[in-house]
């Protein structure tokens, strides 16, 4: 989940990253009662740096494209599904993870509005997948409804014409009987739409404009 918190809009989002794997299965271990840790407990607060997830970067911005339609720049960017590991528990074995371009947290995506952005996501993961941007004015054949489905070695192009005002939104997975699935093992990330009315408050920006995502896990 994405969250404001005060009147910052991209302020804040959080990984912990604690609790996505190496848990045990709630129907065979469930939480004490009064709490307790229903994975593997974890006891490096604060010993290591925030996982912040990388900007994603457009495949060629020194050769512009502009919509032959509006005017508007269309940035390109490409980007896949892959089986990836990374290490959550510094005592334990690394985690499998099924996400975007083989980074934990997922690429975020900063786009200011009228532009476009073109996104092709290439699978090359063990399952089907599908992309939505969910918030978003999207058009139907870019929505990433659930039967729009991307196949392992497939990829598909989308279109997010970023219309609306200054927001923090995400995107997802959103297959066919695999949403829940691939969203857990990593496919899901966070999408910031800038405008003119929002630059022109001087909010804290750049490395200073920090996305923190909260996920409970438990696997």
């Amino acid at each position: 989940m994405f969250y404001h918190w005060g009147l910052r809009r991209s302020t804040l989002v959080v990984s912990l990253l604690a609790s996505f794997a190496l848990a045990q299965p709630p129907w065979r271990d469930p939480v004490p009662v009064g709490g307790g840790w229903a994975s593997p407990e974890y006891k490096w607060l604060f010993e290591f740096p925030l996982p912040l997830p990388p900007v994603k970067q457009e495949k060629w911005p020194d050769k512009p494209i502009y919509s032959p339609a509006t005017g508007e720049r269309i940035r390109y960017y490409e980007m896949e599904v892959s089986q990836f590991q990374k290490q959550i528990y510094p005592n334990l074995p690394p985690t499998t993870f099924v996400g975007y371009d083989g980074v934990l947290p997922a690429p975020a995506f900063i786009a200011e509005r009228g532009s476009q952005s073109v996104v092709r996501l290439t699978n090359r993961g063990p399952k089907t997948s599908s992309i939505h941007l969910h918030g978003a004015f999207s058009r139907a054949p870019f929505d990433g409804w659930a039967d729009d489905i991307v196949q392992p070695g497939q990829f598909k192009d989308y279109f997010w014409p970023n219309l609306q005002n200054g927001r923090t939104i995400w995107y997802h997975d959103h297959v066919l009987r695999h949403t829940a699935e691939n969203a857990y093992f990593g496919q899901v990330g966070a999408y910031i739409i800038h405008d003119p009315a929002e630059d022109a408050l001087g909010l804290p920006s750049g490395k200073y404009d920090i996305i923190l995502a909260i996920s409970s896990k438990v696997s």
